[in-house]
């Protein structure tokens, strides 16, 4: 059986979910090839077998990488394991961020299809290939996320018009799916999705890609706007099922999990990303309320969220 799908994991940090990520994709059924980005980091020590990466300026290695490296370092050995046809490792010294680093894996995609696949997100065993399937039927599906938990899928609907003419949208959320297919129909069509575990057709490239101005949040709402604009399809396939286990969040390494949370919830990136957006396509009505993690902000005492004022 041929090579339909290249998976792309990046990841920066979290080389513990990493590794479950692979394992799980070890399951599947159908044949694909793997490509691992680990940013900000390269590899160290007279074999190449240590993992270094960069905080606060200078270079440290943590106990939680050595189980992951070791994986990482026998798989590329192998090359072929399970369904696994290939494996890509790539490092990069600098962390480019989301948008440049899936921008990469589409450009450089060689398979009909690209899987973007988040470091902490789980696919069930047939998960794949029910994506391929779907992806299959519908010619006009540009994109098809497997279903999960606690993420939101939708529409936008009209709000209002600003006295300068920018149109302002709401969020409408797709009521949430029955998992298991028990009701409704499989494949929902939505407007805006997650991209962490979703099938990406290659052939919407080069007309549409991943924006790498996103350092960090609103790449994937972006590239769903770019997919729409272009005549393609969205859809969320109720029957490929994928999880985000909490513990899988955060590195449990305390220094990790320190500079982890810095920067996932850092105000000013989130602030830049969002302005992004809404300076491409639409302003979004409730968003200057918008935060990044209350729960998170709160503990740590800093400020809310706020979007930039709209004019």
């Amino acid at each position: 059986m041929s090579v339909q799908t290249t998976v792309f994991i990046p990841c920066w940090l979290k080389l513990a979910s990493l590794e479950r990520a692979i394992r799980a994709l070890l399951e599947q059924d159908e044949p694909f090839s793997l490509w691992v980005f680990l940013q900000g980091a390269r590899l160290a020590g007279p074999r190449g077998d240590r993992l270094e990466v960069e905080l606060a300026k200078q270079s440290y290695t943590s106990p939680e990488f050595k189980e992951p490296v070791a994986f990482l370092r026998e798989l590329t050995r192998k090359q072929r394991l399970g369904p696994m046809r290939e494996i890509k490792l790539e490092l990069s010294r600098e962390n480019l961020g989301l948008g440049a680093a899936k921008a990469r894996a589409l450009a450089g995609c060689e398979t009909p299809y690209l899987l973007s696949l988040d470091d902490d997100v789980l696919l069930e065993k047939d998960a794949l290939a029910r994506l391929l399937e779907s992806m299959r039927t519908h010619s006009k599906a540009g994109m098809i996320s497997a279903d999960l938990p606690k993420r939101h899928y939708g529409h936008w609907e009209f709000a209002k018009r600003l006295p300068s003419g920018k149109m302002v949208f709401r969020q409408r959320l797709t009521s949430r799916f029955t998992r298991g297919g028990q009701s409704g129909p499989r494949l929902v069509q939505v407007q805006w999705c997650y991209t962490g575990a979703t099938l990406i057709r290659k052939a919407v490239y080069p007309q549409v890609n991943f924006d790498p101005a996103y350092f960090l949040g609103w790449e994937d709402w972006d590239f769903c706007q770019q997919l729409l604009s272009s005549g393609w399809k969205i859809f969320v396939d109720r029957a490929a099922r994928a999880w985000e286990p909490p513990e899988l969040a955060e590195p449990r390494d305390p220094k990790l999990k320190e500079a982890y949370r810095a920067l996932r919830w850092d105000q000013e990136v989130l602030s830049r990303s969002l302005a992004r957006f809404e300076s491409k396509w639409f302003a979004i009505e409730g968003h200057d309320r918008w935060r990044a993690s209350e729960n998170a902000n709160r503990e740590a005492g800093a400020p809310r969220f706020q979007a930039r004022a709209r004019t």
